[in-house]
């Protein structure tokens, strides 16, 4: 019971932290689309998309200064410092990559017209220093993690809301059609977000912590992370594919919406990894194989059960209402909802496993696990993208990645005992509840607005009914039962000192 409230306590936390930027996250491609059209806000998030994903550069600093920082507190500012430093490093090279041929390479990429071509190339020298300050933005968050601060969370999710939601928002209502605003105002962000981030984590730790420069240390991050490294360049480099795939071969104006949808399913993922992230410390603490891998089951199950009705539902609520609220809604615009929610829903049930393999310092299996998932989901955008099934192929890739799991990870009988029990049986019930709700689609019947909720219904009345009629039934209650007691303890406890607060 205490190991479920320690959970429940540090997801609580963490997810607060991230839903500072939650408002801005939902109202940021609404905002930018109808102020700058699909096409434009296609182009503008890949570019933004690459710059937050400048941390790869990192090579897994991140990850190896967490796992010093948690291990070695007092020597915390010399691994800060360091890993500082090796950030800094990275991000010349990037930043020395970018001037030399980086605006090109997109341009070419993507078949951009001469006013993209202009535009960024004007915004050569600052895109160049945003992908800097992105960098070690994401470096200090991991920060507060390590060391504990669990109100400190909150930092890195407020710089980001002002940084790529507040700023970019407000110059599109300032001038609506001024692109080379949004981008300036956007690039100006990034770089203040790292020095932010800098600065405060250096006042929280009591001193100003100046980059530091040794080959030696850099070496021993760089050991400690470069598999979780590579398995992050396998998911940038999924994200990137299909998005050039759609843009190639179909046109911008679908890539932006594609890039709307890809927004929102990847902030839902987020948020869904910052509540499994305080797992890490469960996963690697916990001495016997058999609880590690009950505790592994139980997370992907629990996450199974409260997502699918939820998605289900939005599903089949959203295929009824969005086309009296979506211009241009048709069958392509359909197949992105269906594959979004889908992709979401199944991606969702894969973050435990992360924290796990983390946790146990099985990058290498980790990062083979990623490797399959990619594999599978670029074969999938090959295939689906031309047929106008865009963002299904996530699906795809994530059942390969869950295949790979089954065959090569949890063969044993050890460890396969609870996948198979907790994990496949009911993921099995759910893929099948979705075949059902998904059915009309991909059988022609798209533009009957009514048939999608029945089917809808249908499926969660199946996954529920067998869920509950199944044989580990009473096992599954009772941690249900338990979760919600350490749920109801925490914010007992919380409600308690409130009260104690103001009397």
């Amino acid at each position: 019971m205490r190991a479920h409230r320690e959970v429940v306590r540090g997801a609580i936390w963490n997810l607060l932290g991230y839903g500072v930027t939650g408002i801005g996250a939902l109202l940021l491609p609404l905002v930018l689309v109808k102020s700058i059209g699909r096409e434009a806000y296609g182009v503008y998030s890949y570019v933004t998309f690459l710059l937050t994903q400048s941390y790869l550069l990192l090579g897994g600093l991140g990850e190896a200064m967490a796992y010093y920082l948690a291990s070695r507190r007092a020597e915390a500012a010399h691994w800060i410092r360091h890993s500082l430093g090796a950030a800094i490093f990275t991000g010349a090279v990037g930043f020395l990559l970018w001037q030399l041929r980086g605006p090109e390479t997109l341009i070419a990429l993507l078949n951009l017209g001469a006013p993209w071509q202009a535009l960024l190339i004007e915004m050569r020298m600052l895109t160049g220093l945003a992908l800097i300050g992105y960098e070690i933005a994401i470096l200090m968050g991991w920060v507060p993690i390590a060391m504990g601060w669990r109100r400190r969370l909150v930092l890195l999710p407020f710089g980001q809301l002002i940084a790529q939601a507040v700023f970019p928002m407000g110059a599109v209502v300032w001038d609506p059609k001024n692109l080379r605003l949004l981008f300036e105002v956007s690039l100006l962000g990034g770089i203040g977000l790292g020095v932010y981030m800098w600065a405060t984590i250096s006042f929280l730790m009591r001193q100003a912590l100046w980059p530091m420069f040794s080959w030696r240390a850099w070496a021993t991050l760089w050991r400690r992370g470069l598999w979780q490294s590579f398995a992050q360049w396998n998911g940038l480099l999924l994200n990137l594919f299909e998005r050039t795939i759609i843009g190639r071969w179909v046109s911008l104006s679908y890539m932006g919406l594609y890039s709307v949808g890809q927004y929102f399913s990847s902030k839902a993922f987020q948020g869904m990894y910052k509540a499994t992230e305080t797992l890490l410390p469960a996963f690697g603490g916990e001495i016997s194989p058999r609880r590690r891998h009950l505790r592994l089951g139980q997370s992907m199950w629990l996450i199974m059960i409260f997502s699918a009705h939820f998605l289900l539902l939005l599903y089949g609520v959203g295929l009824m209402l969005l086309p009296y609220t979506v211009s241009s809604w048709g069958t392509p615009e359909m197949r992105l909802w269906s594959g979004l929610i889908f992709s979401t829903q199944l991606l969702f049930i894969l973050t435990p496993l992360t924290p796990f393999f983390i946790g146990l310092g099985r990058l290498a299996v980790f990062y083979f696990y990623s490797l399959c998932i990619l594999l599978f989901q670029m074969g999938a955008t090959l295939w689906l993208v031309p047929r106008g099934y865009y963002y299904w192929a996530p699906a795809v890739g994530v059942m390969g990645g869950l295949a790979f799991l089954t065959v090569v990870v949890f063969r044993h009988r050890r460890e396969s005992v609870f996948w198979r029990a907790w994990v496949l049986s009911s993921l099995g019930r759910l893929i099948l509840a979705w075949g059902m709700a998904l059915g009309p689609l991909i059988l022609g019947a798209g533009t009957n607005s009514i048939l999608h909720p029945t089917f809808t219904l249908l499926a969660m009345l199946s996954f529920l009914l067998t869920e509950r009629y199944s044989f580990l039934w009473p096992r599954k209650r009772e941690f249900l039962i338990q979760v919600w007691q350490a749920f109801w303890g925490f914010l007992r406890a919380r409600f308690v000192a409130l009260l104690g607060i103001k009397s």
